[in-house]
């Protein structure tokens, strides 16, 4: 039997930059109502999901909170309202710093420091 299971493409946009080869995985999204764009700034959940980076998030007591601890950057849109949400996410290599965003807003220094700290550089 000569049957294909499943395929996996990636066709990078406008965030992921051409210097060097990029590391990505696919990621299940937490279940929402919010569309993610491109460039946006992951962390991962207790749970392993993906949710926006939030470096201000409040820490539960005795604990740190999941949302500051960046994990990857997306590399196109996710809808976290869709049945079985998931996204790609870059993890290692070069991005286009004036495509990032956190929380839908610019990444700024501290939000790029944090990428370059898990090896995701922005130029």
């Amino acid at each position: 039997m000569n049957g294909v299971r499943a395929t996996i493409g990636f066709e990078p946009g406008k965030v992921v930059a051409d210097n060097h080869p990029p590391i990505v995985e696919t990621r299940e999204l937490a279940a929402g109502d919010d569309v993610y764009p491109e460039g946006e700034l992951i962390a991962l959940d207790a749970d392993g999901k993906a949710i926006q980076y939030d470096p201000a998030a409040v820490d539960p007591q005795g604990g740190t909170n999941p949302a500051k601890k960046v994990h990857g950057v997306l590399v196109k849109d996710a809808d976290t309202s869709e049945t079985s949400p998931d996204c790609v996410l870059l993890v290692h290599g070069t991005v286009k710093a004036e495509f990032l965003t956190v929380k839908g807003v610019a990444a700024d220094a501290d939000a790029i420091a944090a990428l370059k700290a898990i090896s995701i550089f922005a130029i």
